[in-house]
């Protein structure tokens, strides 16, 4: 499944701060889209306001046609995956990405089967019954992706994710995650400060 998104004359602040003015944005259904700039320009701030995170101070966010403004974040088609990939420490990598399919009230063994499958096309299958403590920081970043894709969200908000992995090993998930967002045809925003990540 897949969204286009448009933000329109979205403003947000912080007290006295003005973090948006006006910003308009269209993205195109199934797009890959980098939103690039310094720490402090408002990329992330625009980010939580797509999912939901914060409310604009002015202005609306439209997600697939529908008005999502005021929309809670667990009821948007949109999944986020921050920088420090939120795993569950105490669970197995199939059930860290069969979670929020749990939390959607999916049975046993189709979560665990979309799990599986999801784990599969991010090359850990043979892994499902590991914990996060026992993977690299790259396979960490692939099942939080696996995890994210797994509800099959419209549109998948990326706050840099490569951020805590070293050059060569951040090359190479820049190159699986273009391969994936291909594969599956979800929206893809993604934030970073880095001009070569973008």
């Amino acid at each position: 499944m897949t969204a286009d998104v448009h933000v329109k004359a979205v403003e947000h602040r912080f007290n006295s701060f003005t973090a948006l003015h006006r910003v308009d944005l269209q993205i195109a259904a199934g797009e890959f889209i980098v939103l690039l700039g310094p720490s402090g320009c408002g990329k992330t701030t625009l980010l939580s306001i797509i999912g939901g995170f914060l409310t604009p101070s002015e202005g609306q966010v439209l997600i697939g046609g529908r008005d999502m403004t005021h929309v809670a974040p667990k009821d948007r088609p949109t999944t986020t995956m921050f920088q420090d990939y939120a795993l569950f420490p105490h669970m197995s990598l199939r059930d860290n990405v069969a979670f929020g399919l749990r939390m959607r009230g999916m049975a046993k063994a189709a979560r665990n089967a979309k799990a599986l499958e999801m784990l599969e096309m991010v090359g850990l299958a043979d892994k499902a019954a590991r914990r996060p403590h026992e993977l690299s920081g790259g396979q960490r970043q692939r099942v939080a992706l696996a995890r994210a894709l797994a509800v099959e969200p419209d549109v998948l908000l990326l706050d840099e994710p490569l951020g805590a992995l070293d050059l060569k090993l951040r090359r190479q998930m820049q190159e699986e995650l273009k391969a994936i967002q291909r594969r599956v045809g979800t929206t893809f925003v993604h934030v970073t400060h880095d001009q070569e990540e973008a």
